[in-house]
C-alpha cells in the first residue's frame, strides 16, 4: 500500500467536489444588490473562488469600509446557508473517493469555506467519514498561503513528495507550489484549462472520471 506515488490525496472542496460555484456567484451578487452594488463582471466574481471569505470580499469589494464588508459578509453567509440544499457531488466522485479509500490513500479537504458551511455539507454529502482530516479558513491562513497543507501533511507523516492537491481554482494549485507539492486540475469548477496551466500541474482533467483514472494510472 505505501508503495503508492501518493500517499496522501488533499482536494478542494467548491468546484472540485461539490458543484457549489454558481451558488456562491449568486450570493454574492445577491447580498451586493440587497445592498444596491450591481456586480456585472461575472469572471472576476468566479476569480474569487477558492479564497477565504475576508480575502475573497475585500478583493470584490475594496471600495467599501470594513463595517460595509463586515454587512455584506453576512447577508451572503445567510444567502449560501438558505439554499445549502441545493449542493451537490459531481457525478463520479462519490464512487471514486470511495475507491480511494479503499485502496489505501489517505484522503484530505483544504478549503476556503467555513468550518460551519463545510461540516453541513460534509453531512449532507455522506462522505465525512472518509477523509481523515479537513482543513477550512477557520483555522488556517487562506489560500494559496501552504499552511492547510503542511498541517496536512504533518497529520499523516508525509513527506512533500507523497502529496497531491487537486482543485479546480488557481489558489489551489498555487498553494501546491507554495507548499513544494504536486497538483492537479479540474476545469468543472471556477478556473479554465488555459488558467490552470499557468501553474504547471501535473494533469488536468475535464471531468471527475479523468481524476480518478490519472491517480490510479500513476500508482
Amino acid at each position: 500500500m505505501m508503495s503508492k506515488k501518493y500517499k496522501v490525496i488533499i482536494f478542494d472542496w467548491d468546484g472540485t467536489i461539490v458543484n457549489s460555484t454558481g451558488l456562491i456567484v449568486n450570493a454574492i451578487k445577491e447580498a451586493a444588490l440587497i445592498k444596491g452594488i450591481t456586480l456585472r463582471d461575472k469572471k472576476k466574481l468566479f476569480s474569487v473562488i477558492g479564497l477565504g471569505l475576508d480575502q475573497a470580499f475585500y478583493k470584490l469589494f475594496n471600495n467599501l469600509s470594513k463595517q460595509e464588508i463586515i454587512e455584506l459578509q453576512g447577508l451572503y453567509k445567510k444567502l449560501y446557508l438558505n439554499n445549502i440544499n441545493d449542493v451537490s457531488l459531481f457525478d463520479g466522485i462519490e464512487f471514486g473517493i470511495k475507491d480511494l479509500h479503499r485502496r489505501g490513500y489517505n484522503l484530505a479537504i483544504a478549503t476556503g469555506k467555513s468550518r460551519r458551511s463545510l461540516d453541513i455539507e460534509l453531512k449532507k454529502s455522506g462522505l465525512h467519514s472518509l477523509f481523515g482530516l479537513t482543513k477550512t479558513v477557520d483555522e488556517c491562513f487562506s489560500k494559496p498561503h501552504p499552511q492547510m497543507v503542511n498541517e496536512i501533511l504533518n497529520f499523516y507523516i508525509a513527506e512533500k513528495n507523497e502529496a497531491l492537491i487537486i482543485g479546480d481554482s488557481i489558489y489551489d494549485l498555487e498553494m501546491a507550489i507554495n507548499a513544494n507539492i504536486d497538483s492537479f486540475g479540474v476545469t468543472f469548477g471556477s478556473d479554465n484549462r488555459e488558467e490552470l496551466v499557468k501553474y504547471k500541474p501535473k494533469g488536468i482533467a475535464d471531468n471527475p472520471y479523468e481524476v480518478f483514472e490519472w491517480i490510479l494510472r500513476n500508482e
